[in-house]
């Protein structure tokens, strides 16, 4: 926490629990490291998790827990929306940043009530909203295609990736390699499709590989095949619920990523991995397709056999040339500008 007294505060509304993953909150953490040196922050969460306590207990965070609110899954969410429940919580805060698809119209109608600003970090590309900035890393989302308000900024595309600390180090340094020996796999937190483990039979088939760092969440329910798999080929090294640094430490293991079309799409990028992705969820559509028309990545599509073993053997075939990405490690400054202006 900042202790000057005279200090803007920022609130961040966000939740996070294995029904609707982490992702949400690993980028307004992001955000929120970015901002620390300047702003004064604390977080205001449903029912938070231990782990997510830990979290920002180590990063000197302040953490507010709010009442347990009903959840859908991001797919299945609909039209449905939280009840806003800041209403005690807004006292000397100069700035709400709001994530998450059930903060809708009316609970930023609600919000507005209050002298606060309103920013919001969302990956749908469009939308109804009532915000004084509205932020959206995914390439090529475009301002006409949400329904805004005149006074509504915008800080939209990779200029403005929504990356930790060492990620954006590591965006500014210089990587190389010339062959494809070691595989990095993660599919997030939960992993409530078990990708990690389909994926993980895919690349098995492939000799080429001499080690394969498999990465799962905090919240991935272990299965007898997976065991099983690990168990099976000593080229496997498993790794479970890490850090920041050591994230970053296991991709720069590796020359070649399977990961999805989400927040460590942008971590691998960053890491100068040649990668191949795809999507499995209607929320990673935006980040997918502006990728894909850039053509970073090499296109497993739906994640399902037949695609990665393509995919793969499309890698195997290119040149192994090094990843190009326009992610410049420089965001943290275009963000502290702008939110130096919202003040």
């Amino acid at each position: 926490m900042n202790p000057l007294a005279d200090t803007s505060r920022i609130l961040f509304r966000v939740d996070a629990n294995a029904q609707i993953g982490w992702g949400h909150f690993y980028r307004c953490l992001a955000l929120a490291q970015m901002l620390q040196k300047d702003f004064d922050i604390c977080f205001a969460m449903a029912a938070p998790e231990a782990a997510t306590l830990s979290a920002l207990s180590e990063k000197g965070f302040e953490a507010i827990a709010l009442p347990a609110q009903e959840y859908t899954v991001p797919d299945e969410r609909g039209t449905q929306e939280l009840s806003f429940d800041l209403g005690n919580q807004l006292d000397k805060i100069d700035i709400v940043v709001l994530d998450g698809y059930w903060f809708g119209p009316a609970y930023q109608q609600a919000l507005r009530k209050y002298p606060v600003k309103i920013a919001i970090i969302e990956d749908d590309g469009k939308g109804c909203y009532w915000a004084d900035l509205i932020i959206n890393h995914a390439p090529g989302i475009m301002p006409q295609a949400y329904y805004a308000q005149p006074y509504t900024q915008f800080a939209l595309g990779l200029e403005y990736a929504l990356l930790r600390p060492a990620f954006l180090e590591q965006a500014r340094k210089v990587r190389s390699f010339d062959k494809i020996e070691t595989l990095f796999i993660c599919f997030g937190g939960s992993d409530f499709k078990n990708l990690t483990q389909s994926t993980l039979e895919v690349a098995l088939e492939f000799k080429g590989f001499k080690k394969i760092i498999v990465v799962t969440g905090a919240a991935y329910q272990f299965t007898e095949g997976f065991t099983y798999l690990v168990a099976l080929d000593q080229r496997i090294d498993h790794r479970h619920s890490l850090g920041e640094p050591q994230m970053l430490h296991a991709m720069l293991e590796a020359e070649l990523a399977i990961v999805p079309a989400s927040g460590i799409l942008f971590e691998c990028l960053a890491a100068r991995l040649l990668v191949i992705s795809g999507t499995y969820t209607e929320n990673q559509l935006k980040i997918y397709e502006g990728f894909r028309k850039l053509n970073i990545f090499f296109d497993a599509i739906d994640f399902s056999p037949s695609n990665l073993s393509m995919a793969l053997k499309a890698v195997f075939r290119s040149k192994n040339e090094n990843q190009v990405t326009t992610i410049d490690g420089r965001s943290y400054i275009r963000l502290q500008q702008i939110f130096s202006a919202l003040c």
